[in-house]
Order: structure tokens, then sequence, then C-alpha cells
């Protein structure tokens, strides 16, 4: 990380954006660096894994944690992590922002109708066990290919090929697709599913996007998930591991049609909530000033 301690004397507040393990490290520099060129320090974590980083950190990195955590503002992807280290660090100014979209480059009237979904499910995101891929395919192999169709899209990774997926029975793999297509995509399907069980998970821009087209989510009870998947509302949350469970979720939301009417209505209006404009104009205007305004 390379720093221009020039661009120090020009502004009144430093913003770090980054993943929880650059942030640890950064943050802290960063607090030593504002702290003697007498600016302000706001950090923002992507993602919901830095109470992992904590919990595992050594003597290094717990005082790397207590100096980031001294910064004048510190924004967390999740409320667990908000709540977690509320309860860690008491005395730090600890908010939670989000991830979020932009609810105006969407199409208001894109909800589908039940007869405009195509009778399939969909995963898009890195094709991976950790994301929930051989959940998926056991699930396929369980419920039977009859009724269960599965269409991938996302960069392989953990061996996966195209010619592996497309072998599996109910499964096709549809390549890699440009970010501001996946919206549109993704209303093209009865749901998205997401099995993860990726450590790091915060919330999924993916289920964001799901939720703009009116396009329910099944997924595990997982991390953070059930806070931004309602069960029953917005989507099914089934245990991890439980193929079974997961079979029935599948199969209730492609059957059922008031229930899949009832979850993409609640997918719609839960989508308003993670509204970029009020996250990154209102609450960073309110935050912003906050900081301006008071020195530790």
């Amino acid at each position: 990380m390379v720093f221009d301690f020039r661009a120090l004397w020009g502004v009144d507040v430093v913003v770090l954006h980054a993943s929880a393990r650059r942030a640890v490290f950064s943050g802290a520099v960063l607090y030593l660096l504002t702290r003697m060129s007498g600016k302000r320090l706001v950090v923002r974590v992507f993602g919901g894994a830095l109470d992992l980083f904590f919990d595992r950190a050594g003597l290094i990195g717990r005082f790397a944690f207590s100096a980031l955590f001294r910064a004048d503002l510190i924004l967390l992807e999740t409320r667990h992590l908000m709540r977690y280290f509320q309860e860690n660090f008491p005395v730090s100014n600890i908010h939670w922002l989000p991830n979020c979209r932009d609810v105006n480059y969407f199409s208001e009237d894109r909800a589908k109708t039940e007869g405009g979904r195509n009778g399939a499910f969909v995963f898009v995101g890195r094709i991976s066990r950790d994301k929930g891929v051989e959940a998926i395919l056991e699930a396929v192999k369980v419920g039977g290919q009859d009724w269960l169709k599965v269409d991938f899209f996302g960069p392989l990774d953990d061996g996966y090929t195209p010619d592996y997926l497309n072998s599996q029975p109910g499964v096709r793999y549809g390549g890699v697709v440009p970010s501001d297509h996946v919206p549109e995509l993704l209303g093209k399907y009865t749901a998205l599913v997401l099995p993860t069980v990726y450590e790091g998970e915060g919330y999924p821009g993916v289920v964001l996007e799901a939720f703009s087209q009116g396009t329910p989510v099944v997924a595990n009870s997982w991390r953070a998930i059930p806070e931004i998947v309602v069960d029953g509302e917005s989507g099914l949350l089934v245990p991890v591991g439980d193929t079974l469970a997961l079979v029935n979720a599948l199969r209730r939301v492609l059957f059922d049609e008031n229930l899949w009417a009832k979850l993409s209505m609640g997918a719609r209006e839960g989508y308003q909530f993670f509204d970029a404009d009020v996250w990154h104009k209102k609450a960073w205007i309110e935050w912003m000033s906050e900081v301006r305004g008071v020195r530790k």
C-alpha cells in the first residue's frame, strides 16, 4: 500500500473503503498517519468477515484492530458486525452501512407475473463449493431433473468446468454475464438459489439485484444472509447441509403460485430499503458532518 503524504494536507477527512483483511492493517496505518497530520479518518469495511479476523488475530493483529477502531467513524456492512464490534469496542463510533444499489437504475415495473417465469432456477456468482454449487447439484439429483432445472452463470473456480456442469442432468452453464446484464437475467427466473457457506458472506449484491426484479431467493440460513433474506417474506431459508430442505424449498417456490407471488412482492419491497441514494447521500452527509465536527 503506497501513501501520498502530500495528499493528506489538502483534505479534512480521509476515507478508506476496503475488504476486511486490508481494512485492519491499512486502517491502522492510516489512523497513525491521520493523527500525525491532524486529519480525521473514516473506514468502511466490505463483507461480513471482520469478526472472523478479530477472533483469529494474534498480538500484532489485536494491536492493529485497536488502532483501526480508534478511527473517527467505522462503517460495517452487516448488523451482526455492528453489534459484535460495539460490544468489543464500546467507545468506538460504529455505524451500519449495508451493501446497496441504485433503486432508480432498474425499471420500476419489472416485477414478474406468474406467467413470466421460465420455470427454472438460477445461480449467479463465483462457481465454487463455498458458494453452494455442490449443494445445488446434490439437490438436483435428489429432487429429480424432471422439474428441477438450474442454470449457472459466473466465473469457474475449484476445478469446475463447463463440460462438467453441462453433463449434470437438469443443469446448464451459461458462462459469465456482464454485471450490467445480471438484473435482467435474474428477472427471467423463478428464484435465485444461493446455499452459500462462504465464511465472509455479508450482503451479496446478487441478492439485491434479484430483489430488484421481484425474484425471490432460496438460501442457507448462514452468517448475515437472514438479515437480508427474510424467511417467508422475500425468500426461503434452509439449514446448512440439509439437501431435502433445499429441495422442498425449491419445490414450494416453483409450484405454490400464491407463495411465489408473496415472496416476489416481498423481494421488491425489501429492495427499497437498500436504496443507494438514501445511504450514499443522506446518511453520508450526516456522518461526514458529524465527523468534521468531532475531534477525538
